[in-house]
């Protein structure tokens, strides 16, 4: 880690090594660990997802080579953001770490959201690390049912007015990957819940979208894709919750949910056909055409074009070729063929102990 950072090193890890955690992006210029500003930095934002996520490669990674090196690193990050943790009646993790950007309220980073602690079950899970499992999926429970205006499925976290703030926010949308990702990391697998999650998810009030891909033309005219929106709010399909959508309809196994899975799959194959890879949206239209199309979904009145796909939350996503949107696609084509392992959720064999003597070849001396 960067000495210049030294408010944000991490010390007492299972390898007796420091860690600094990730930014949200980075640019295309060398930069340094624990570096959250600068133009080597793109969002400086230090979320738990994100910083899960790359827990969970180093996790995969070491089962599958039988690395425990790679194994600690994990044990690494979660520890560091195990500190993120609440002990209150709702449990679970808080979103933001420290630094907080500038441009974020500094009260922003107490919320707890369901996506991150679906994240960090998964990744507690994989690690055997009981209490930060617990604590992740008691969260992720309590969210069952807790929008006011969506009842059938898990709201998105809680409010962020102070430390662990257990309160819900009034109003707002529920999100595509708090159901999906949800069942696929096995958090909540009540029945009762999937069947009216995944009901819901697919009716006119829920997720499921159809796009059409107005740019690629061909001898059969446009294009019509099936997908789903990033929340209820939201317009237009993101491709990348379509995919991890498919591969969880696949898992639900009713007839409904295999059948709308095979036309997502149908349509990521067209998409990977055509360009090569998956884009984020196949939605036409600049930065401009999306901000004043911005919430369109809500009301679904949105002009053409509408600048991408619109999330519901303030952001969008433009149509541009997606790393995580064909890296789902690949994992979801996988899991198609009958590999279990590529939902990369499920806790692989073999990820090495920390029991024994440890080995830390894999880091720098």
């Amino acid at each position: 880690p960067s000495e210049d950072a030294p408010n944000f090193i991490y010390s007492g890890l299972p390898s007796n090594r420091s860690l600094t955690l990730l930014a949200a992006a980075q640019a295309n210029v060398p930069g340094a660990a624990g570096q959250y500003d600068g133009v080597e930095v793109v969002d400086s934002q230090v979320t738990t997802g994100n910083n899960a996520w790359a827990a969970l490669a180093f996790a995969h990674y070491a089962a599958a080579i039988g690395s425990q090196c790679h194994a600690i690193v994990a044990n690494d990050i979660l520890s560091a953001l195990d500190r993120a943790r609440c002990e209150d009646e709702r449990q679970g993790f808080m979103g933001l770490l420290p630094p907080i950007p500038p441009y974020i309220d500094s009260n922003s980073s107490f919320y707890r959201s369901t996506e991150h602690n679906v994240d960090m079950f998964a990744l507690a899970n994989m690690l055997s690390h009981d209490t930060a499992r617990e604590s992740a999926s008691a969260f992720v429970q309590s969210m069952w049912g807790n929008n006011a205006n969506y009842t059938e499925a898990y709201a998105m976290g809680t409010a962020s007015n102070g430390v662990c703030d257990a309160s819900l926010p009034m109003d707002g949308p529920v999100a595509a990957d708090c159901q999906f990702w949800n069942f696929l990391a096995d958090v909540d697998s009540n029945a009762s819940r999937v069947s009216s999650w995944s009901n819901f998810s697919l009716s006119p009030e829920g997720f499921l979208a159809h796009d059409l891909d107005s740019a690629g033309l061909d001898s059969a005219g446009l294009a019509e894709l099936t997908g789903v929106r990033f929340t209820t709010y939201g317009n237009g399909v993101q491709w990348e919750n379509a995919a991890a959508a498919a591969m969880a309809l696949l898992k639900v196994r009713t007839s409904e949910s295999q059948d709308v899975a095979e036309e997502i799959i149908h349509s990521l194959q067209q998409l990977l056909h055509r360009y090569g890879a998956v884009p984020a949206s196949v939605l036409d239209g600049n930065y401009d055409a999306w901000v004043q199309n911005m919430y369109c979904g809500i009301n679904l009145n949105c002009n053409n074009p509408p600048g991408g796909s619109d999330t519901g939350m303030g952001w969008n996503y433009m149509r541009y070729s997606h790393v995580s949107a064909t890296a789902w696609t690949g994992l979801l084509l996988l899991y198609k063929q009958g590999d279990e392992l590529a939902n990369p959720f499920k806790k692989p064999k073999g990820v090495p102990s920390l029991e024994h003597s440890q080995d830390l070849t894999c880091l720098p001396s």
